[in-house]
Parts: C-alpha cells; sequence; structure tokens
C-alpha cells in the first residue's frame, strides 16, 4: 500500500523569527481541517528552528534546512518541491490563521473542479497580535474586496493582477497540479506571490472568494530591510514588465502599466531613501514616463540631494510587507 498523500501542503518558509514561528504553526496545527503536511523550510538562519518544530510532537510537521540562505523565493521553491497534497496554501512565518480558514477555502475548491484557487479577507494585527480594526478596513477597501461579490470568478485576471484582491502568501488555497510551481523565475524574488497569482489566472480556471476575515496578517517594526524594500519593488517592475509583454493581458494594458510605474516610483524612493540619488533618479524618471504623479516629480526633486530628503521619504515609502497587495511582501530574508 502507497504512501497517503495529504489533502493540503502546508509551506511555511522561515528566517530567524522564531517567536512569531511558533504562533504561525499552532494556527496551522488549530485547523479544523486536519489532513495536512506542514513543511517548515528555515533558511539556514541562526536560530534552532529543528527544535522549536519537533516541541510541537505533531507528526505533520516536517522540518527542513537549506544549507546556504536562498532567500525567500529560493527557500519557498525548495518547499514547494516536497509538497505532495492535493492543495497548496502558503503562510509567512509572522502570519496567523484563524481556525477555519483551510476548512472555508479547502471546501470552495474541493465543490467544483474547474477553480484554481480559493480566498479570503484577512485582519490586520500588530506586534502583540491585537486587531487594528482601522487598518483592516483600509486592507479591504483598498485591494477592492469590500467591492468583489463572494462566490466564483472567471476570468479573475483583474482582480488577481490589478485590484491585486489575493492574498496568496497567507490568504489563499491553490490548486498544486495546476500551477506549474518550478515556473517562478528568480527575478521575481520577494514579489514572487504577484508571479503565482499571473500563473494561477493564466490556468484557465476560476477562483472562489470567500467573504470571511480567516487570517491575520502581521505588521511590526524591523520587518524589512533596505535591500530586501528594495528587492521587492524590483522583483514588481520585473512581474508588471512581463504582463505588458503577455499579449493575453492586453485588456488589462492600461492598469498594468500604471503599476509598473508605481513600482518604478517606489523603487525610486527607496533609492532616495539610502541617499542613491542618481539610481533614484533614473527609477524616477521612468515611473514618470509611464505615469506622471506627484510622487514621482517630489521623488525626483529630492534626487537634488537636501538634507532633508531622507527624512521626507522615511514617511512617502511605506515599508511595510502590505506592499506587496493582498499579500504583502511574501518574505523578508
Amino acid at each position: 500500500m502507497g504512501s497517503h498523500s495529504p489533502l493540503v501542503s502546508v509551506i511555511v518558509p522561515t528566517y530567524d523569527r522564531p517567536e512569531y514561528l511558533g504562533q504561525a504553526l499552532a494556527s496551522v496545527l488549530a485547523q479544523r481541517c486536519d489532513d495536512l503536511e506542514v513543511i517548515v523550510s528555515d533558511d539556514a538562519g541562526p536560530n534552532d528552528i529543528g527544535s522549536l518544530v519537533e516541541s510541537f510532537g505533531d507528526r505533520r510537521l516536517k522540518y527542513r534546512r537549506n544549507t546556504t540562505n536562498l532567500g525567500v523565493l529560493g527557500n519557498t521553491v525548495a518547499a514547494l518541491g516536497q509538497a505532495g497534497g492535493k492543495y497548496i496554501a502558503i503562510l509567512n512565518d509572522d502570519d496567523l490563521w484563524g481556525p477555519l480558514f483551510l476548512e472555508r477555502l479547502v471546501a470552495a475548491l474541493e465543490d467544483r473542479d474547474d477553480l484554481v484557487v480559493a480566498f479570503c479577507d484577512h485582519y490586520i494585527i500588530d506586534s502583540e497580535g491585537r486587531i487594528d480594526a482601522a487598518a483592516t478596513e483600509r486592507r479591504t477597501h483598498d485591494y477592492s474586496r469590500d467591492r468583489l461579490s463572494p462566490g466564483v470568478h472567471h476570468p479573475f485576471g483583474e482582480i488577481a493582477l490589478v485590484n491585486r484582491s489575493i492574498g496568496a502568501v497567507m490568504g489563499a488555497v491553490f490548486r498544486r497540479r495546476s500551477i506549474d510551481w518550478a515556473a517562478l523565475p528568480a527575478e521575481a524574488g520577494p514579489a514572487y506571490d504577484t508571479w503565482i497569482l499571473y500563473l494561477a489566472a493564466k490556468s484557465g480556471l476560476g477562483a472562489c472568494y470567500v467573504p470571511e476575515r480567516l487570517t491575520y496578517y502581521r505588521y511590526h517594526t524591523g520587518q524589512q530591510t533596505f535591500q530586501s524594500v528594495l528587492d521587492f519593488h524590483l522583483g514588481l517592475v520585473f512581474c508588471y514588465q512581463a504582463f505588458l509583454d503577455d499579449q493575453s493581458l492586453w485588456t488589462m494594458h492600461r492598469q498594468l502599466r500604471a503599476l509598473l510605474g508605481t513600482a518604478y516610483v517606489d523603487c525610486g524612493l527607496t533609492l532616495v531613501r539610502a541617499g542613491r540619488a542618481r539610481e533614484a533618479r533614473a527609477s524616477l524618471m521612468r515611473g514618470l514616463w509611464l505615469g506622471p504623479g506627484p510622487r514621482s516629480v517630489v521623488g525626483l526633486l529630492l534626487t537634488l540631494g537636501p538634507s532633508w530628503a531622507p527624512r521626507w521619504v522615511t514617511r512617502v515609502v511605506r515599508t511595510s510587507k502590505g506592499l506587496a497587495g493582498a499579500g504583502g511582501v511574501a518574505g523578508r530574508d
């Protein structure tokens, strides 16, 4: 008799955040859908994550560790290569799932074979796990989930790539065999969740929106370094340029062009903040050409080098996880 294949493979990429990882794993193991394998993928971090995983005493937990640091994309791809479930769900190591997350979303996928993804809304929590009600409502509005009808959407490219309503790395469950998980390009970097949604939308299958807040998306200080923020924006530049070049997405060309411009501006403002004016200017000029706006103009003025520029940009550039749409930055190695 062959070994049992789990219904859901849960991927938890992690690096040096054991205090949050323990909470994330506890939220996975508390799911009412318990036919799981949970692949905890340690990107060669300095802490003893293996002992933390072992302390749960749960056979569904599978610990793997990279011999060298692969970055968030490489770490996630390595874990995905070991997944054997019918469905895939990815959880950031500092986020949480409510107990009904998998039950609700897996049920939506089980009901219909013509779906590639089911997704939900989410709460915003702080470093201590407290819900920020105002930020939660803003996030729901910003990513159009307050205007999104429940149930099946087919096609859903605009929902995924323009409105960015689907939180791929903590708010969605995917049909594993409908996506080529090996086709995640290195250039996407920390914005790999955006590419996952592209592959899902290109599958020809539909998406199902479950309008409940079933997961918790954490904001906390010190989440990202300058380089990780810059890499994320560069990843978005790569993604949106590729989407613009895809003729099958021509109906979204205007919106994708604007999003590409925004990604260039965000790169530029991040570089201004680091005092790298020449590089910033080139990125901001590209953003201005793609979609003129006050942020690009002000950013260009800042590249002239006033002493107060980095402090001003600190207030302008949003360096939290939430820059990647509903899913946020997929990881911060």
